[in-house]
């Protein structure tokens, strides 16, 4: 768990829920290998966002290379 999940770890119980649950549903993507990773998964946080179209540089654990990933939300079920 990076700094601020420990952080976000000590809010009330619902709203740490929340947060990890959103932040589970954003997935950076390898555009070379295909690669899925969630947010929370790669250490971030991210609640109540609602872009479109974002890229970020990430490090890819299979290519072992950081490439440019398209965010995209995959609501649970």
């Amino acid at each position: 768990m990076t700094f601020i999940q420990r952080v976000i770890a000590r809010l009330p119980q619902s709203w740490y829920e929340a947060i990890r649950a959103e932040s589970e549903e954003w997935v950076f993507t390898c555009p070379a290998c295909g690669l899925a990773r969630s947010v929370w998964e790669i250490g971030g946080v991210r609640y109540k966002a609602v872009s479109v179209g974002k890229r970020s540089l990430v490090w890819c654990s299979q290519c072992k290379q950081m490439r440019m990933m398209p965010l995209q939300r995959q609501p649970g079920d």
